[in-house]
């Protein structure tokens, strides 16, 4: 898990673009990374490939989320239109809160719940 750190940029530089719109949220971006990335990395680092597959994975997820109620432009360099699955009405005083009271907002909240068990729980540790 990690910030969607496209957001806290936007905010930081208070740009008028919206943030799905910069690079890290663009598929084909991470199509050409990861194809360029990932043969490298099988070939003269073994064994980071799996961790590379899951940063991958995990990026793959994050867009599929944002494309529920966020929009993506998965047409990337074809055309920018962000595509979005539920459009979220502004329900509340902040976009921030329409989004967070939405339930389209279910499936990240069950995915940080897991990640937290997750991290929470008993190891097993050698003695």
């Amino acid at each position: 898990m990690a910030p969607d750190l496209g957001m806290i940029g936007f905010h930081l530089a208070d740009h008028p673009i919206h943030h799905h719109r910069f690079w890290p949220h663009i598929p084909a971006v991470w199509a050409v990374i990861a194809a360029i990335t990932l043969p490298l990395i099988a070939r003269f680092r073994p064994s980071l490939f799996n961790p590379a597959m899951v940063f991958f994975l995990a990026i793959l997820i994050h867009l599929i989320l944002d494309t529920v109620g966020g929009g993506i432009m998965w047409l990337w360099p074809f055309s920018d239109r962000l595509t979005e699955l539920v459009t979220v009405p502004a329900t509340q005083s902040h976009w921030i809160l329409s989004f967070m009271l939405h339930r389209t907002f279910l499936p990240e909240l069950m995915i940080c719940a897991v990640a937290l068990i997750i991290f929470l729980r008993p190891r097993n540790r050698p003695h």
